[in-house]
């Protein structure tokens, strides 16, 4: 794949791209800033359109603790791992699993940073990378994912993928999560070879 000049009056661009632009690994202590900066800079209405509930956000210096205990902690004994998404050698997003059973399963979150780098093709490029990390770093047997049923762009990013879809229902996902109706996803490692 080649790349054009200029993106903003192609409407192919996603085919154009070079995939090399783009690279996923595991998150490091000094881009834990973006992670934190990236919610701490989100608007109420940001935070209510992912099912995010605004009362219940950590502080800036509490989610920058949790992630730096997460990375002293070895992955066979973390309950979350953190991958960050790059173009052209810049952190645009991350992806991380909670929930983290090692040699077990994941509950997978995707987020892109920047509306400059959304609804371009990036987010699926970028996940079919992480999600062999993922299997690989973690031993997973499967991930599953559930994003908000009214937020469009993950859930037609996941079918895209190739994740399964299993049920819609209403729960209350995670510590800064609103109750909500959410879709569960499935992917599993036999599928890999499939993306």
């Amino acid at each position: 794949m080649g790349i054009i000049v200029n993106a903003d009056f192609n409407p192919y661009y996603i085919f154009m791209i070079k995939n090399s632009d783009f690279e996923v690994e595991p998150m490091v202590a000094s881009e834990i800033p973006f992670i934190v900066n990236y919610w701490a800079s989100r608007s109420d209405d940001q935070l209510l359109a992912m099912g995010a509930d605004p009362s219940k956000m950590p502080s800036s210096t509490q989610f920058s603790e949790m992630l730096h205990r997460q990375l002293e902690t070895h992955v066979t004994q973390a309950k979350g791992f953190v991958l960050i998404w790059k173009y052209k050698s810049s952190p645009i997003g991350h992806n991380n699993v909670n929930e983290l059973v090692y040699g077990e399963s994941g509950l997978m979150h995707l987020h892109i940073w920047s509306s400059d780098f959304r609804q371009r093709g990036f987010g699926e490029i970028l996940l079919k990378k992480a999600i062999p990390l993922f299997f690989n770093i973690l031993d997973l047997k499967y991930l599953r994912c559930t994003p908000f049923a009214e937020n469009p762009a993950p859930n037609k990013l996941l079918t895209r993928i190739g994740f399964k879809y299993l049920s819609t229902y209403e729960t209350t996902p995670g510590p800064i999560n609103l109750k909500q109706k959410v879709n569960e996803y499935r992917f599993d490692k036999t599928q890999l070879g499939f993306i």
